[in-house]
This record gives C-alpha cells, sequence and structure tokens, in this order.
C-alpha cells in the first residue's frame, strides 16, 4: 500500500480530492487478464472488456464468502464474444473474480479502500512544543505493546493445471503465513508467503486426492490469527 502526505504552511490551505477514475481489465488471447489484480477507491468502477479474444468468456464473482449480496449476485453469462461488463464497488474489502471458462488461469482481484482521511493538521508555532518542553530526565515513557492478532480472511484453493492448486487468501497486516497441505492427517506439502493484502501462489506436484489446505498468519510481533481451512480436490 502506498501512503502520501502532503503538509503545507500559509495564510491558507486548500487540499484538492484527486477525482475519480474508473479502472479497465481486460481479456486476452492468452487467456489471462492483462492486470488480474487492481486497486480502487469506493464508489470506483471496474470495467472488464475483451478486445484481444473472440473466444468465449465472461466474469463473475469467485470468492467463497461474497463481501456483498449484490457481488455475490455477479456472474454474467458466457458469451461468444464476451460483452464487456462493470461493477460499481461501493464496499471496502477484497473481490475475487474469475472467467468461468478459463477458471485455472483467468482469476483475479478487485481491493476496494475506504475512503481517503482527511487532510493532516497544520499545527501553528504557537502550538508547537519547543526543547525546554520535554519532560525531565528519567521519566519513563509508557510503550503499548502490540497484542492484536492478524485477520486471515478470503481463503481459497482451486485445481491449477493437472497436480496444481491455486491458493489465495488476504492477511490484514504484515506477516508471515504459514500455509499447509494436508492429505489423510498427514502434512504432504508446506509453503510460507509473507506480506500483507491479498496473496497467492501455486501449490505444484500434488498426487491426485482430496486435500486440507490450513493457513495461519504471524505478524512481526508474534501474534497468531485464527486457523483457516478449506478442502481441495486434486485430479
Amino acid at each position: 500500500m502506498r501512503r502520501a502526505v502532503l503538509l503545507g504552511v500559509g495564510a491558507s490551505l486548500l487540499f484538492a480530492a484527486p477525482a475519480s477514475a474508473d479502472v479497465t481489465i481486460n481479456g486476452l488471447a492468452s487467456l489471462t487478464w492483462d492486470t488480474p489484480d487492481v486497486s480502487v477507491a469506493v464508489g470506483e468502477t471496474v470495467h472488464w472488456k475483451f478486445p484481444d479474444t473472440s473466444q468465449a468468456h465472461n466474469v463473475q464473482s469467485d470468492d467463497v464468502n461474497p463481501p456483498t449480496p449484490e457481488w455475490a449476485a455477479f456472474k454474467p453469462s458466457v458469451a461468444i464474444p464476451a460483452p464487456d461488463e462493470q461493477f460499481t464497488f461501493n464496499t471496502p474489502g477484497t473481490y475475487l473474480f474469475v472467467c468461468q471458462v478459463h477458471p485455472d488461469t483467468m482469476i483475479g482481484s478487485v481491493t476496494v479502500g475506504a475512503a481517503a482521511p482527511p487532510p493532516p493538521r497544520v499545527i501553528p508555532l504557537s502550538e508547537q512544543p519547543f526543547g525546554n518542553d520535554s519532560p525531565p530526565l528519567g521519566t519513563a515513557e509508557t510503550v503499548s505493546l502490540d497484542t492484536t492478532k492478524p485477520k486471515l480472511t478470503s481463503l481459497s484453493a482451486r485445481r491449477s493445471g493437472r497436480g496444481g492448486a491455486r491458493v489465495r487468501f488476504r492477511v490484514s497486516e504484515e506477516s508471515v503465513v504459514d500455509v499447509r497441505l494436508k492429505r489423510g492427517g498427514k502434512v504432504v506439502k508446506r509453503y510460507a508467503a509473507a506480506g500483507s493484502g491479498t496473496l497467492a501462489f501455486t501449490a505444484k506436484a500434488l498426487k491426485a486426492g482430496r486435500y486440507r489446505v490450513e493457513v495461519r498468519a504471524y505478524d512481526v510481533a508474534g501474534n497468531a490469527s485464527s486457523l483457516k481451512r478449506v478442502s481441495l480436490t486434486v485430479r
């Protein structure tokens, strides 16, 4: 996530909010999206178009637990050629989407951020602290420890080609995520992913059968998220 802060001092301050700009995602002849993972602000619209392919396509919600009922109902029909589609995102969250015809390669996500915070207040010189305002030496400083657990959401797993599995999830803060694939109660594959926001990777060389995917996130303070599970069948 990128943050920009603008500070200025003068007789008057003018803060202008940037104009809303919609986002376009194109389906390609390579059976992929040109920008599979995008971020938008609340109230912005995402357009899906198919200018580079004449095959059968669609775009639809791919969430196990959709963030909103409107997104759960977003399931346009497959057509040749695929018509343009659009959706306006009015609620913050992460929204997963997929082409029903090509679920292994045409997958993606839209991360919808909250409304922009108010601009920072400029502190007048009369209110700014000076050196002699500092507490005397020896004064104990209270330090608060991070005890907030990271939140792990939007876990999904699906087949990806032969012997592969595509796993994706969202973590609320910078964390190390432990991913285990179990079969018959035993761990057969284990992966670690680091980062925040929507993360995804592909597990390969899996034998055919039914697996249980277990995922838990650990933040830099050592706080652990709740354990999330999802089932998966590999062919």
